[in-house]
């Protein structure tokens, strides 16, 4: 029989081997062979355990090295891992940050939409009011307006009747005549005659002629007013008219009451001044006048 230990022969082994045969032989040098070949047995043994144990320690160190690469792999993977979780864990809270953000943002302007829809729409109102009161006052105006329309009709039509009844177009001279001189009008020397009979100076009369032609008569065109020449000559004019009036009243009355006299002289020239007291319907009036009158 052979242990198998690589293949090492036991002395065991050996010696029953020995002693079964059926030849004589020296136990001494039976023995010194198998104290010899159990140490050359152990020898190996040792020798196959210490090569086992190298070999195990080998094993050891490989699968340890093994195991360190194994678990760099892994924790190198872990951490690639872990950085990509964690760029992704920031990713997301900022991106959560930013929803947040933006919820945020989103319900301020929802807000103040809201806000601003309300103000509008008070706003709104408020137009639409107003529109309706403009609308009002705008049919009102526009009713004004053809009232205004009717009055105007009425106010040129009045006009135009008006302008026709103007019998002066344009105050100045006229001419008679075809080739004659131009002469003043009556009416201008009525209107010289009755601002001198109140005491208008002669200075003054243009004056109050303009203004009477703007007041009653603004479409009359001016082309000349009267000299002062003329407007003294009205004034000899009315010295005959009054004289002929007098004279014409005291002719006319029944008996006269009362006679003055008086008499002036002026620059060498005698004047002689009558006062004569008339009755006229049952009153007194008072006639002055001159000599000439008589």
């Amino acid at each position: 029989m052979y242990n198998n230990y690589k293949g090492i022969k036991t002395p065991l082994i050996f010696l029953s081997t020995h002693l079964n045969s059926s030849h004589p032989f020296d136990y001494r040098n039976v023995t010194a062979a198998a104290m010899e070949e159990r140490d050359n047995a152990k020898h190996e043994k040792e020798e196959a355990i210490m090569t086992q144990a190298a070999l195990i320690q080998d094993a050891v160190k490989t699968a340890r090295l093994n195991e360190r690469q194994h678990f760099a792999k892994v924790i190198v993977r872990h951490k690639v891992k872990e950085r990509e979780l964690s760029s992704k864990v920031f990713s997301y809270q900022d991106r959560t940050i930013a929803a947040e953000l933006n919820a945020k943002t989103a319900a301020r302007q929802a807000y103040q939409s809201m806000q601003q829809s309300k103000n509008i729409f008070s706003v709104t109102m408020m137009y639409k009011k107003d529109a309706e009161d403009l609308r009002q006052q705008l049919s009102k105006q526009h009713n004004d307006i053809v009232d205004l329309e009717y009055k105007l009709e009425e106010a040129e039509r009045q006009w135009c009747q008006a302008e026709d009844s103007i019998l002066v177009k344009v105050f100045g001279k006229i001419r008679k005549v075809k080739g004659g001189t131009s002469t003043w009008p009556t009416y201008v020397w009525e209107i010289i005659i009755e601002q001198l009979i109140n005491g208008t100076p002669p200075t003054s009369v243009n004056a109050n002629i303009i203004t009477m032609i703007k007041t009653f008569s603004p479409s009359t065109e001016i082309q000349e007013l009267p000299s002062i020449w003329t407007i003294r000559c009205a004034q000899t004019v009315l010295l005959v008219i009054v004289q002929t009036l007098a004279a014409y009243r005291i002719a006319k009355a029944d008996k006269w009451e009362q006679f003055f006299t008086d008499g002036m002289s002026r620059r060498q020239i005698s004047f002689h001044n009558i006062v004569i007291s008339i009755e006229e319907d049952e009153l007194l009036t008072q006639v002055y006048g001159s000599r000439h009158c008589l």
